[in-house]
């Protein structure tokens, strides 16, 4: 029975290292709102994770925290602009 559970539980994530964010709780930043273009998004290190309104997740892996954090930046701008609209 713990098998079955743990294939269930495991399968949702695309990968290990969403499986571990998600289940540990860690980002260094996070934001958005599931229901918006950006989707909800997070970002722990040299990636970027967001989950969309279907509850698919992704995961950008970039090559330095620098650039994380500026595709983090992109996002956090797009939605801004996003939920402006929604005032």
């Amino acid at each position: 029975m713990y098998d079955e559970y743990a294939s269930h539980v495991i399968s949702k994530y695309p990968d290990a290292f969403t499986a571990f964010v998600d289940i540990n709780s860690y980002y260094d930043d996070t934001s958005g709102d599931v229901e918006s273009p950006t989707g909800w998004y997070g970002r722990a290190g040299r990636n970027v994770v967001s989950e969309d309104t279907q509850g698919f997740v992704y995961r950008q892996r970039c090559d330095t925290v620098a650039q994380a954090i500026a595709v983090y930046a992109e996002l956090e701008d797009e939605y801004a602009d996003w939920n402006d609209d929604d005032d």
